[in-house]
This record gives structure tokens, sequence and C-alpha cells, in this order.
């Protein structure tokens, strides 16, 4: 569900910005976010800081309950931009199947 709603974020930040580079980090596509003020910097850090935990931590359990629990931060990062998208966006995600599977978290076509 995180890494679901961290492509949902990415592509929300595309979606305006443009394309970003494939092998950027988690911290460098959070330096992205910051450089365009696409949110507040402390809550841009703590988003990064929890993707980035989720994808490295050496004590992630893939059978722990508690891992699948959705973020809230994430979860509200993402709804906050979904309803601040420029109009032109948001028009486009109802009439284009691929940008509607992108902003709803589908990876990108190779």
């Amino acid at each position: 569900v995180d890494l679901v709603n961290w492509r949902c974020a990415v592509a929300q930040y595309e979606s305006v910005y443009g394309r970003l580079p494939r092998q950027l980090t988690v911290c460098e596509i959070g330096d992205r976010f910051i450089e365009q003020n696409w949110d507040r910097l402390e809550k841009i850090e703590q988003v990064v800081e929890q993707v980035s935990l989720l994808l490295f931590s050496p004590q992630s359990d893939t059978h722990n309950p508690n891992t699948n629990v959705p973020n809230c931060e994430l979860l509200a990062f993402v709804a906050a931009h979904a309803t601040t998208l420029p109009w032109k966006i948001r028009t486009l995600r109802r009439l284009s199947p691929s940008l509607a599977w992108r902003l709803a978290g589908g990876g990108r076509k190779v």
C-alpha cells in the first residue's frame, strides 16, 4: 500500500513538473519536491524518511501484520496533492486512461 502511495505522489509531481529520471533515489526525488515547493519541507522530509525506511530497513518483516498498515502521513500527502492538482491535470485524469492509471499508482510503461 505504501509503495503504491509513493508512486501516486511521484506521478502527481510528474504530471505537473514532467518526468523524473528513473535512476533517482527516494531522497533525490524528495529534493526535487523541495526545490519545487511541492509541500512543506518538514512534511516532505518525513514522507521521504518513511518511504526510505520501508524500502531499505533490514527489520522489515513481511509476516508482521503491522507492516501492512498504511502510512497515514503518506496517505495524507497523496490525498492533499490530489485535490490541488491543476484543473487541466484533473480533467485529463478523467479522459486519459494512462494518466489515470499512473496517478492511481500504476508503474511506468517501459
